[in-house]
């Protein structure tokens, strides 16, 4: 843990015993989603449905929620605080939880100590499972299983849990957590029509279907089946920094994801960009990170999925991990400042273009702003 982490763990733990007693009155309904990726998306999903039902939803406006975010999310407060501003530590100590609130929480995969953290100190109303990582993409597989059953421990005696049952990993989550309730993504799909391609095709990506399919299961759980209507999650529309489609000058699909790069992030959206019918399939890709994942065995997977591209670009690889990817096509190294170049160049009707990586290589800013 580093010493940041540690200050805002102290701090939250400090503001929960000040608060204990307004934080335990179960006047509100906290709901967990994890899982390793499809977090946002399903918490977004969820916090759309919800305040369309008419319901008041305190969910934090980033992505994982630490600590200090989950005791502030809990009494309520919306906005962003500064500790060490009188004014604002007056308001967090005199903060009362909205009655009858939603508050959507996010917690990684794999973060086993924030969930001992949150377990000992919160009663929950639901938990929602987002995808995760089968073995061979993911470390401590057993280990985030155990941990989920973990989260269900903590639920109240009306609380749910519920996850994404064409995700193979969630087979195990059956036997961890027999009450839980698996639904089938393919129910609730988001049909993308790419109307302007002229190999016009509507295509349901399990990104959005895995998210939307936790929101709906999340709103019956919690009562609220009837507001559900078929064009329910019409106007829903997802992060633009985890995951966008958007359409180039010239006609080209554009797939941006650059929110993070971890193997199973990287496996579901390039796999996703081979399944659109397309003349041309370009990627743009980043390393994986964080480091600690960079195995042989993920590059080489990466590897296989990107010899099917008919283009691919390769920006921050060192000459150790293009090696490890073993590629059986040509590639070309690009700088993080070449990406607006390269995504004019290759812009035409009847290409998808996929730019997946991490954050901090740079990319994030020039693909979402094209």
């Amino acid at each position: 843990m580093s010493f940041r982490n540690f200050l805002i763990r102290l701090a939250a733990s400090t503001l929960y015993v000040l608060r204990r007693q307004t934080l335990r009155s179960g006047s509100t309904h906290m709901v967990v989603f994890t899982g390793t990726s499809g977090k946002t998306l399903a918490r977004t999903a969820a916090s759309y449905a919800l305040t369309k039902a008419g319901k008041t939803v305190v969910s934090p406006p980033y992505g994982y929620t630490n600590e200090l975010g989950i005791v502030l999310a809990a009494l309520g407060i919306k906005r962003s605080v500064r500790l060490h501003s009188p004014t604002d530590l007056y308001h967090i100590l005199t903060a009362r939880p909205i009655k009858d609130s939603y508050v959507l929480i996010e917690i990684g995969a794999d973060w086993r100590t924030d969930t001992l953290w949150l377990t000992k100190r919160f009663v929950l109303r639901g938990v929602c499972i987002a995808d995760i990582a089968c073995a061979e993409w993911v470390r401590s597989h057993a280990e985030i299983i155990s941990d989920k059953k973990k989260l269900a421990g903590a639920l109240t005696p009306d609380g749910f849990v519920c996850w994404n049952s064409t995700n193979p990993s969630t087979r195990e989550l059956a036997v961890a957590i027999p009450s839980g309730t698996a639904f089938a993504a393919t129910a609730h799909e988001k049909t993308i029509n790419y109307a302007s391609f002229d190999f016009a095709v509507s295509v349901p990506p399990a990104i959005y279907a895995s998210a939307i399919g936790l929101a709906t299961e999340c709103l019956c759980s919690l009562g609220l089946c009837d507001a559900l209507t078929n064009d329910y999650f019409l106007a829903y529309t997802p992060p633009s920094d985890r995951f966008s489609i958007t359409t180039l000058p010239k006609g080209a699909a554009l797939i941006t994801d650059t929110y993070k790069s971890v193997p199973h992030c990287m496996e579901r959206v390039l796999s996703f960009a081979l399944s659109i019918p397309a003349k041309r399939r370009v990627a743009i890709v980043t390393p994986m990170h964080p480091v600690v994942l960079n195995t042989e065995q993920h590059y080489q997977k990466m590897g296989s999925l990107l010899s099917s591209f008919e283009t691919v670009y390769l920006a921050g690889f060192t000459p150790l991990l293009v090696e490890r990817l073993g590629l059986t096509k040509e590639y070309t190294q690009i700088e993080p400042l070449d990406l607006a170049r390269i995504l004019n160049l290759e812009d035409a009707t009847g290409s998808v273009i996929v730019v997946k990586a991490a954050g901090r290589y740079g990319l994030e800013p020039l693909a979402l702003r094209t």
